[in-house]
């Protein structure tokens, strides 16, 4: 018996695009896939009859395109983070999926090991034909996603679905997550609507952004204030019910507005999924490119930067210069510099950047130099000590000392 599971679609909802759509598009012709959709959303066909009309009797030499095209499907960008977070409270996830198993396993093959479960139909492509197989196809789902929680035991339960194949799970839940189709649904079965805003913030603790909201945050009712630590940033998430969304958006744009301008330029976006999204996202935006030089990071800034889609048009490359040997022959820095101030300095840190801009022939480059422990440095610097720079025209550098929490920011010339 689990205290609290939580049933997750798949198509959509952990992926960026609803990869049983995209694939019945790639066979099926437009004027029948627009055909398919209007008998579906005028209640001429379920959804069941409806994939099972794509799919069963197709030829099984289309599999490997298939295939091909979900492996391109990007993840959700904090999929992984939120089994992390899942883990850490001990709470077991539980995929539940209308769409074809070898879609739903390639792309959740890397997490498997942490997931209770995973649910979906299965596709035989064995003979000439293809067939779907499902043992919860109740004629209107493909898969009846209660029957599968029904195979589970526990106290309570969160659904979280994005379309409307998770209306039923959606109803059978303690509490639910939605987005778009899903969403909309259940505002139309709730008195009131619920709308939520969610401010990120780079640079400011959880403590110091609750002590700068606090008078609204305890002044207010509806709409109302709360801050929540993330991993290595914090966020604020504005939440307001009215009658209709419009006048809770009405409620919540003045609050945001204020939230922004009083919290200034630690405010990095409103619902945008990350730092490095939005960054990327000004990166391109001006046609610009970008690269990194990373020391005591280990790529962990170009991993972060190219698990965005699109990254390529942007991101030339990386190079983990992890020795001094590497700062000297791949980066340019010089070797009396080195030795004068230390792989962890200001001026390393700088020259890095600089090197690394000129090597991957970009426009912007970032370089990261630290000490990550156990223990202090030849130099004496604390564990924790950890210099960033940006190289443009100028050099900016910053100092973060984690024990200290203060940053010092310098412009090189």
């Amino acid at each position: 018996m689990y205290d609290t599971i939580v049933f997750a679609d798949f198509d959509g909802t952990i992926t960026m695009e609803d990869t049983l759509v995209g694939a019945i598009r790639l066979f099926a012709s437009p004027e029948e896939f627009q055909s398919y959709s209007q008998k579906l959303a005028q209640g001429e066909m379920t959804l069941s009859q409806v994939v099972r009309y794509a799919f069963d009797g197709a030829p099984s030499e289309h599999l490997p395109r298939m295939l091909e095209y979900v492996r391109g499907v990007p993840l959700r960008p904090g999929f992984p983070d939120f089994l992390d977070e899942m883990e850490r409270r001990g709470v077991p996830v539980v995929v539940i999926s209308g769409g074809v198993r070898q879609f739903v396993e390639q792309t959740l093959a890397p997490f498997r090991d942490r997931l209770l479960g995973v649910h979906a139909v299965d596709l035989d492509a064995s003979g000439p034909r293809m067939r779907l197989i499902s043992a919860y196809d109740d004629g209107n789902e493909l898969l009846k996603k209660t029957d599968v929680m029904a195979l589970y035991q526990y106290r309570h339960s969160i659904g979280i679905g994005d379309s409307f194949t998770d209306r039923n799970m959606s109803r059978a839940v303690d509490a639910v997550f939605a987005r778009d189709i899903l969403a909309r649904y259940l505002e139309k079965l709730t008195d009131g609507v619920i709308v939520s805003h969610e401010i990120k913030i780079f640079g400011m603790g959880e403590s110091s952004v609750e002590e700068a909201l606090r008078e609204p945050m305890t002044r207010l009712a509806n709409p109302t204030l709360a801050p929540y630590a993330k991993l290595n940033e914090c966020m604020v998430r504005a939440t307001a019910k009215a009658d209709t969304r419009e006048k809770a958006e009405a409620m919540l744009a003045p609050l945001v507005e204020q939230v922004k301008e009083t919290l200034g330029d630690v405010v990095y976006g409103v619902d945008v999924d990350s730092l490095e999204a939005v960054d990327s996202g000004l990166v391109l935006d001006r046609g610009l490119t970008l690269s990194a030089a990373e020391s005591c990071t280990g790529g962990l800034i170009a991993k972060r930067l190219t698990d965005i889609p699109g990254a390529s048009q942007a991101f030339q490359g990386g190079i983990v210069s992890y020795t001094n040997e590497i700062k000297e022959t791949l980066l340019g820095v010089p070797a009396h510099m080195l030795d004068r101030y230390g792989a962890v300095s200001r001026e390393v840190a700088a020259a890095m950047a600089e090197g690394a801009r000129k090597a991957l022939n970009c426009d912007i480059a970032l370089s990261s130099t630290g000490v990550a422990g156990p223990d202090q440095d030849d130099r004496g610097n604390e564990v924790g000590t950890m210099f960033v720079a940006k190289s443009e025209k100028l050099w900016d550098a910053k100092e973060f000392n984690e024990a200290s929490d203060e940053f010092e920011a310098i412009n090189i010339e």
